[in-house]
């Protein structure tokens, strides 16, 4: 009776021990590693976050693009740039800032929230250099499809590609010119603008267009100073390119009127002084 107690009571233990050091994920519903679906909800709505703060951060920064566009071009032309231009790159430059540490906290709670991964050494290093290198060959090839366009187009007297810049740009070469007084395009540059269309169509493109007036005074009906003539030249060149299938949204203009020239002192060859210029900065191929 005794051996038999003995025997009952191993028999316990044994039970109670393995009990004990049963494997977590054997008790179905606590460790299993499978998440809830608080959990799934929880984790979906730090994503929508994190994609949300990643869009805002994007659309401010491509606003601020342009704007630096902007400033670089009046800068070039001794053009005088409002304090207030500044002031804005400053503030959205501080918004980002914000945003940015909006975004890096809710991908800390995203992958606090997620299950645990194996560890990758030396994959952010290896991936940022893959992404340079893929960015280096994507804007070569970009460079050399554009010069191959350029060509086809009969464009290689007209425009300059400028393959530093970044973004890559383009500039006409020759410039539009335009009669005294008057913002209609003559006839002789149709063909011209018909081909730059039919080239930046296939491109994700902004499009800064500058028009230009002589030092001499206008003030009629139509346009009551120079600033409004060089503005209305720079509008021609946008409607025609419109017409020619470009999006109206890529672009942006501007006018200096006259006082481009006063800095340089420009008083000969008056029809070269009413004029526009055309930037376009390629983005990517769509």
């Amino acid at each position: 009776m005794t051996g038999l107690k003995k025997m009952l009571i191993c028999m316990s233990l044994l039970i109670c021990l393995g009990l004990f050091i049963r494997p977590a994920q054997a008790v179905p519903g606590i460790h299993s590693g499978a998440k809830t679906d608080s959990q799934k909800a929880l984790v979906q709505t730090y994503q929508d976050q994190v994609s949300f703060v990643q869009s805002e951060i994007k659309k401010i920064q491509e606003d601020m693009d342009w704007l630096a566009l902007k400033i670089k071009r009046m800068e070039d032309f001794d053009r005088f740039v409002p304090q207030r231009l500044y002031n804005s790159i400053a503030f959205k430059k501080s918004k980002i800032k914000s945003l940015v540490k909006l975004k890096h906290r809710y991908e800390r709670l995203l992958k606090s929230s997620a299950p645990p991964g194996p560890a990758k050494i030396g994959t952010k290093a290896k991936t940022d250099k893959k992404d340079q290198k893929d960015k280096k060959n994507k804007d070569l090839g970009l460079e050399k499809n554009i010069r191959k366009k350029i060509l086809a187009s009969g464009l290689e007297d007209w425009v300059e590609l400028l393959p530093h810049e970044t973004p890559l740009s383009l500039e006409n070469r020759l410039p539009i010119l335009f009669s005294s007084g008057s913002a209609v395009i003559a006839k002789g540059y149709e063909s011209f603008l018909k081909n730059l269309a039919g080239l930046v169509k296939g491109y994700q493109v902004r499009i800064i267009i500058d028009g230009y007036a002589d030092t001499d005074p206008i003030h009629t009906k139509r346009y009551s100073s120079n600033f409004e003539l060089g503005a209305a030249r720079a509008a021609a060149i946008v409607k025609a390119l419109v017409k020619y299938g470009v999006k109206p949204s890529v672009f942006k203009i501007g006018s200096t009127g006259e006082y481009r020239f006063d800095s340089q002192k420009v008083t000969e060859w008056k029809n070269l002084q009413r004029h526009a210029n055309i930037a376009v900065f390629f983005i990517s191929r769509i």
